[in-house]
């Protein structure tokens, strides 16, 4: 009859064992989830529609962009990091990290030429490699231990092999480590080539300018076959793509062209609201995809 007490008594205490063991993985696993959807939702969403992707970073860090050409094609660095350490760290040569300390995060992309061709493996023997998938893409990581800036990381992929993205990082380790991983969780492709509500209506705006038969601030001709390739906006950045025929009457034309495409999308960018949505519209005019070359 004892044994039988002892028996039960192990059994109780087994139950009661297992029970505490399951409440508390239960209790890890829902702070676990909740601490990551609380990182998440003091994050902000960094979007740009030139080249198609898309990533969230930390509402306490800010997103610098700057907007080139790299080999004759559009290219674009973004860093995320405070406000003084993008001034004082911004390369000046149009090279990531050619000019005073690495940034904490930083996204160069640019389009390749149909001749170009990019090493995406570690280029130097003594760095780590690793293979991780960022949105279906398999991305070739590469992790340099004890440089000058401690720990860095950087990660290399190309989209369709037309887009060339390169992911430099430094301080990889720690704290800095966990948010870059969560990063680069939530990098996605995006569709390029849909445009939004603001560039159909824009697209519109600019295609009646080119429908006029003459200019309406000189009272010139209008150019014959000048199309619209293509309008990106990026919060108050406007990107437009013209066909070659834009230039075909010289940059005096062309700036007269500009002046009307200017004022036909401004309110489309700002409202028509008493105050306006930026302190200013940026636009940038390509044509077929270079910065223009007048004859």
């Amino acid at each position: 009859m004892k044994n039988n007490k002892k028996g039960f008594a192990s059994v109780v205490l087994i139950g009661v064992v297992v029970l505490v063991l399951a409440l508390g993985g239960y209790v890890w696993s829902k702070k676990s989830k909740e601490s990551n959807t609380s990182a998440s939702a003091n994050w902000k969403t960094y979007k740009n529609d030139t080249f198609g992707f898309e990533f969230e970073y930390p509402a306490n860090l800010t997103i610098d962009e700057d907007k080139s050409n790299y080999r004759g094609k559009p290219s674009v660095n973004v860093w995320v990091d405070t406000v003084n350490n993008i001034e004082l760290n911004k390369p000046k040569t149009g090279n990531p990290g050619s000019d005073g300390h690495p940034l904490f995060f930083g996204v160069n992309v640019y389009q390749l030429g149909p001749t170009d061709g990019e090493n995406i493996e570690c280029q130097q023997k003594n760095l780590i490699s690793s293979k991780i998938t960022i949105d279906s893409i398999p991305v070739t990581k590469c992790i340099e231990e004890g440089g000058l800036h401690g720990t860095s990381m950087d990660a290399i992929f190309t989209k369709d092999k037309v887009i060339y993205y390169h992911v430099y990082v430094s301080d990889y380790a720690g704290n800095n480590k966990n948010l870059v991983d969560h990063l680069l969780s939530t990098f996605k492709f995006t569709d390029s080539k849909k445009e939004s509500s603001a560039e159909a209506q824009m697209r519109i705006a600019v295609e009646k300018v080119l429908a006029q038969k003459t200019l309406a601030n000189s009272g010139q001709p209008m150019p014959k076959g000048i199309k619209l390739l293509s309008v990106k906006l990026n919060e108050n950045q406007v990107t437009f793509d013209f066909s070659k025929e834009i230039l075909s009457d010289g940059q005096a034309t062309f700036e007269n062209i500009f002046s009307l495409v200017s004022s036909a999308t401004h309110d489309i960018i700002q409202g028509t609201g008493k105050d306006p949505k930026y302190a200013e519209v940026k636009y940038t005019v390509l044509v077929e995809g270079k910065k223009p070359e007048y004859n």
